[in-house]
């Protein structure tokens, strides 16, 4: 309390010796973090940018918990950015550190974290979270970032070979399959799309979730006919009630955007039928009945 006062009174040094007091009286570690990140504000405020930049690296040198240490992390990117020309000073040193030592993790850290997070420079982030990803293939949050770096750059090639790295990792997994083909229909390639699906999803001992998949593809690719028929496969093979019902419903979206507006209707009115005392499914589905009906323009002609 009598620290917050005397910031507010601006009597900045009374307020830097007490805090640094408090940070010698063994605080929780959620104080330490509070009184580390309002002395570095402080340092700033009082136009020593360089000892709260030394006062922030000496509490995360010493933090080893990862979400603690990203807080003081932001912190330290408020710091450059308030401090003119400091972060290309830092990002200069960071590069000349990784040329020096490509495996220098904490700098390629460093540096990925302010081309991303402070700059939104996807570009210059790609080789950075490249190198990182090779150094821990196993790193799925690292692996996740790169894809979404990959995403904003229009780098489909590189989200593919993310994707199947991951393959070899984990060994089949139709999820994954379905995200590469989507990948290759990001990037225009819908031939090249089917082509993958069609290999990997399909077949007489494809599952009804691979075909429901496959079937996601064809409609993507502009493949409507196919994605019916494929879908119909999938729902007969489904032997779980509430999975085909869901399927069932996916075919009527897919008729209703097709413009097939009777034959969505007629399956809807089938799912109401077979639901029984089931009202989510019966209201879900009068729903989409009302639905087609506002698209036509056909309202007033609405029977339910």
């Amino acid at each position: 309390m009598l620290y917050e006062c005397l910031v507010r009174t601006q009597a900045y040094e009374e307020a830097l010796t007490l805090g640094r007091e408090l940070l010698t009286l063994s605080p929780s570690p959620e104080e330490r973090l509070t009184l580390n990140r309002q002395l570095a504000a402080l340092l700033h405020r009082m136009g020593k940018p360089d000892e709260a930049e030394a006062l922030l690296t000496q509490a995360m040198a010493a933090e080893q918990d990862a979400a603690t240490r990203a807080k003081y992390e932001a912190q330290m990117r408020s710091v450059w950015r308030h401090t003119p020309g400091r972060t290309d000073e830092v990002v200069s040193n960071l590069n000349a550190r990784v040329a020096a030592n490509p495996k220098d993790e904490a700098a390629l850290r460093q540096l990925g974290d302010i081309y991303l997070k402070s700059r939104r420079d996807h570009k210059a982030a790609q080789p950075v979270y490249e190198q990182l990803a090779a150094l821990h293939p196993e790193d799925q949050q690292l692996q996740s970032t790169l894809v979404g770096i990959y995403r904003e750059n229009q780098n489909y090639d590189g989200v593919r070979r993310v994707y199947e790295s991951r393959l070899a990792e984990a060994g089949e997994d139709p999820t994954l399959r379905l995200q590469i083909a989507q990948t290759e229909l990001q990037a225009g390639r819908g031939d090249v799309a089917v082509a993958y699906a069609e290999q990997h999803l399909s077949g007489e001992k494809a599952t009804p979730f691979q075909l429901q998949m496959l079937s996601t593809v064809y409609d993507k690719a502009g493949r409507k006919d196919a994605a019916l028929a494929t879908l119909d496969t999938a729902i007969g093979r489904e032997t779980n009630a509430q999975q085909r019902v869901s399927m069932q419903f996916q075919k009527a979206e897919m008729l209703t955007w097709n413009k097939q507006y009777d034959a969505a209707e007629t399956l809807l009115r089938s799912i109401i039928a077979a639901a029984g005392d089931d009202q989510q499914t019966v209201s879900r589905a009068k729903g989409e009945i009302v639905r087609i009906y506002e698209m036509q323009g056909k309202m007033s002609k609405l029977n339910l």
